[in-house]
């Protein structure tokens, strides 16, 4: 044999060699992979077990009252089951939340991870406040839609609008967020955060030269869109930057969600002016998708803010 052939033969063998390492690695890979995804599937079977309130559903993903009622099934996954939420990749975090949800079913329903509306004396019901001009009484108009007995109350400023709300005298306002040119409105935004509004139905009225608005309804508490004819559905939240988490890791975990990222924005922080919160929006294509997402935030990122869970409707 030749000094070439040999060298040739050589490298044949040594990549025959490697060849077949990486298919043990494959292998190894993909039985580890299932591994985890049965060690998820079964802790997911765990806390979803006897139909929990989402207090106990918080209490055994974080841990604290799982162990006792680990099953035999798997018993050398036990340390795994154990574990906690925290201690899963994001990966299996956003699975873990979608298989619980898929368990529950309609007992997770969104609406449960947030407060909901007090009865409001049948005087403030359908009472909307804002600032009287050609766009707020057109936006008015579109919003009336889906409101029983809808009724204007006129105010000096938007801030006033958003006091009455805030202080019960009024059951929703209106407010611009979003400029086709100027972008988000920042100082709306600002009056949004500093009365604890929410965001319940958005519509966009076009202006003489041809540039859009966006205007919004916001109530007190977070509102599921019920909207049979809108045009999409969104979910918008404010987060701070954290050593315990990223801004990345979130936008991922909604999209391994299902969810689609719209925008983001960086808005400085009124009582720190080097630091920013970060207001997201993401699309929702399905209803269904939203609780496990919303499961993930409450678990990964408590304090975060829930702008609103909003219809966008033509006007």
């Amino acid at each position: 044999m030749s000094s070439t052939n040999a060298a040739l033969h050589a490298v044949s063998a040594a990549d025959a060699v490697t060849a077949c390492n990486l298919g043990l690695l494959d292998l190894n890979t993909a039985g580890s992979l299932e591994a985890r995804i049965a060690h998820l599937r079964e802790l997911a079977a765990v806390i979803s077990a006897d139909q929990p309130s989402l207090p106990t559903l918080l209490d055994r993903l974080n841990g604290t009252a799982l162990t006792r009622a680990l099953p035999d099934g798997l018993p050398d996954n036990q340390a795994f089951l154990a574990c906690g939420f925290s201690a899963l990749t994001l990966l299996e975090q956003t699975a873990l939340c979608r298989m619980v949800c898929k368990l529950l079913g309609s007992r997770i329903a969104a609406d449960s991870f947030f407060e909901s509306d007090e009865p409001l004396p049948a005087n403030v019901r359908g009472t909307i406040a804002y600032p009287q001009n050609t766009f707020t009484d057109r936006a008015f108009r579109a919003f009336s839609n889906g409101i029983r007995r809808p009724r204007a109350q006129y105010h000096d400023s938007y801030a006033a609008a958003c006091e009455a709300v805030a202080g019960g005298g009024c059951e929703a306002c209106i407010l611009p967020i979003e400029h086709e040119q100027d972008g988000k409105l920042l100082g709306f935004y600002r009056l949004i955060d500093r009365y604890e509004l929410k965001i319940t139905r958005t519509c966009d009225l076009a202006e003489q030269n041809g540039m859009e608005s966006r205007f919004a309804l916001l109530q007190k508490n977070v509102v599921l869109p019920r909207q049979i004819d809108a045009l999409a559905q969104y979910l918008e939240i404010s987060i701070t930057r954290s050593a315990a988490h990223s801004v990345a890791a979130i936008i991922e975990a909604a999209n391994q969600c299902g969810l689609e990222l719209r925008r983001i924005d960086s808005i400085p922080l009124v009582y720190a002016e080097d630091s920013f919160a970060y207001h997201a929006v993401c699309t929702i294509p399905e209803p269904d998708l939203l609780p496990p997402f919303l499961l993930y935030l409450t678990l990964a990122v408590p304090q975060y803010n829930p702008i609103g869970i909003y219809a966008h409707i033509s006007a």
